[in-house]
Formats: C-alpha cells, structure tokens, sequence
C-alpha cells in the first residue's frame, strides 16, 4: 500500500534469480509472520490490501491471483502488519538494488532455476532453450542465471547477507526459516505461526491456483512442481555439450553437487 511505503519504507531485501526459484515461499512465510509483502516483483498489490477503520488493513474478499503465490492469504482477513521487517521481493541484480541493512538470497540449483524455466515456456528442446536469446538481447537463459549468481555471489559477504537454499526450505523448513527469523530479528515467530512444513506445502499453492478465475491465472502453471533436482529428468549429453566450465564453476561455488 502506497500510504503505508510511503510511511515506513522498504528496510531489508529478498533477492532471486527471474526465474522459478522458489522465492514465493517466503513470501507465503512473511504473510504468516505478519510481514508486509507490498509488490513483490513489481506486481501490484493495489486491489489486493484495503484501508480500513483505525489504520487497520484488510485483505480485499475479491480474489486477486496473488493466492497463487501466497496461500496465507484469506479473504477478508485483518492484517496485523509488524513495521520492523518490510521486505522488497525482486529480481534485480546487485548494480540495480541499493544497499539495504538486511539481504536474504533465495537460491536454488541452477540447473532446476533452467529447467523449471524452460517448462514454463514450452520451447524447443531443453538444450536449444539454453542456448538461445532469453529475455535480455544478446543473453541466453544459461549466461543469464550464470551471471546473476555470480554478481551476488559476489555481494552478499559486503551486504552481510543471507543465503537462503530452496532446497533447504523443502527439506528443513523448521530449520530454514529459524535462520531467516533470527537474521530478521523476528523473535519466536515460528511457535505462533503456521507450523513451517505447512508454509512450503507446493500443493497449497497449487490448490489455490486451481480455484483462481480463467481471468486471473497466468498463462503458464505457477505452482507445477517444486521439487529440489528435477533437472534431472532432462540433463542428457545434449545439454551438457551446451554448459561451459563457468557454469560447472558456479555450481561448485555454490555448493551443488555436479554429478549426474
């Protein structure tokens, strides 16, 4: 909500690569945690969140399609928002976001971040969608996601930053978002919230989707899979010949196992 930015301010970051990192997951968290999630990814949140009496705010009880990315969400509900944590989700590179005191890195294996990519555009072959020009002139998917990691790779030790594995967020939650409320300084939000199991759950995501209106759906499936090492299902030597020593490098820096 403008009036309530303009009062308060964005004062940490969540950061994620332009492609299917998982990131929406946090997002989902931060609505249980009583965190103020306004635009996240430049989408707005206009018709979501109503001013009501008293200052207080209520989510609108009109669907919105943000259900899709956020199930915490209930029509109608009264918002409590705390003002000591307000995020701003986003995409941009390390040169493109101002310095901020706080910065989670939503990271996930760059392999999965390619594929899940690549089925969400329904193009060509996997490795043909590695290669060719993605969103950005003169950039494929691979030296986009090769970039970006990289650049915060870079970064985030000088911001203090935390990074933050989807893997982990699927296999540990409990533990997870522990590390992401005590780098916020969020106290014990996790024995008042949704149990964290809860909060990762992809099938509520994609229950929630699946009710949506035909007008508020996105033109690919948000919430298809969600699972930690599906690229294996389509890394064949094809692909491989695509990928090059700084992409290899970057999974080892990252901590990714490289085999196949």
């Amino acid at each position: 909500m403008k009036s309530f930015l303009q009062q308060h301010g964005y004062n940490c970051q969540v950061v994620s690569a332009e492609m299917p990192s998982g990131a929406a997951i946090l997002a989902n968290v931060m609505v249980a945690w009583n965190v103020p999630v306004i635009d996240p990814w430049n989408l707005s949140t206009s018709g979501l969140y109503e001013q009501g009496p008293g200052g207080r705010i209520r989510v609108s009880p009109d669907p919105s399609g943000f259900e899709t990315l956020m199930p915490e969400l209930r029509r109608g509900q009264i918002l409590a928002w705390r003002t000591d944590v307000i995020p701003r989700f986003h995409h941009c590179s390390p040169a493109q976001s101002p310095p901020r005191p706080r910065t989670i890195w939503i990271v996930r294996d760059p392999r999965d971040c390619l594929y899940s990519a690549w089925r969400r555009e329904k193009t060509a072959s996997f490795a043909r969608f590695l290669s060719a020009e993605w969103r950005y002139p003169g950039e494929s998917a691979l030296t986009y996601i090769t970039r970006f990691c990289t650049a915060w790779l870079s970064a985030l030790p000088a911001l203090d930053g935390l990074l933050v594995r989807f893997e982990d967020l699927k296999r540990s939650p409990g533990k997870s978002l522990l590390r992401v409320s005590e780098y916020l300084g969020l106290g014990d939000v996790l024995a008042s919230s949704t149990h964290p199991r809860k909060l990762v759950d992809w099938n509520r995501a994609r229950k929630a989707e699946s009710r949506l209106p035909e007008r508020l759906r996105a033109p690919f499936t948000v919430n298809r899979a969600g699972q930690p090492e599906e690229w294996r299902e389509s890394w064949d030597s094809e692909t491989t010949r695509v990928l090059n020593d700084e992409f290899f490098s970057l999974l080892e820096r990252l901590g990714y196992d490289q085999g196949g």
